[in-house]
């Protein structure tokens, strides 16, 4: 993975947070995942970062 992909898109996550609470929470579909799914991949990929 280059340097770019393995970075957080910290806008992406703040927008989807953005629409989330908007929304009141529905867990709506964004463009690649739903939101929990989203949440679940950025959790993921933080706990990966942190255990090298």
């Amino acid at each position: 993975m280059n340097n770019e992909k393995e970075k957080i898109d910290w806008g992406r996550l703040q927008k989807a947070l953005s629409v989330e609470v908007q929304y009141r929470f529905q867990n709506i579909q964004g463009k690649q995942y739903i939101f929990n799914e989203f949440i679940n991949y950025i959790d993921k990929w933080v706990s990966s970062k942190k255990a090298k």
